[in-house]
């Protein structure tokens, strides 16, 4: 069995584990919390610097 990375997504209160797949890959079976992102319409938005964490957001949500 291969290992997954995930990210951990803050939503209001609520705490998800999400593990993040290319749009040409599907998400293996047995993956919980899996989705599928459209790399060509991700924009990094206001990046951190140092190596902090940083917000990605899809174009229309950017200031």
């Amino acid at each position: 069995a291969a290992w997954v990375r995930a990210i951990e997504v803050v939503e209001g209160k609520r705490v998800l584990q999400m593990a993040l797949f290319p749009e040409d890959r599907a998400v293996p079976c047995g993956v919980d919390n899996g989705i599928q992102l459209l790399m060509g319409r991700l924009e990094l938005c206001r990046p951190r610097q140092w190596g902090e964490d940083f917000i990605l957001q899809t174009p229309n949500l950017c200031d």
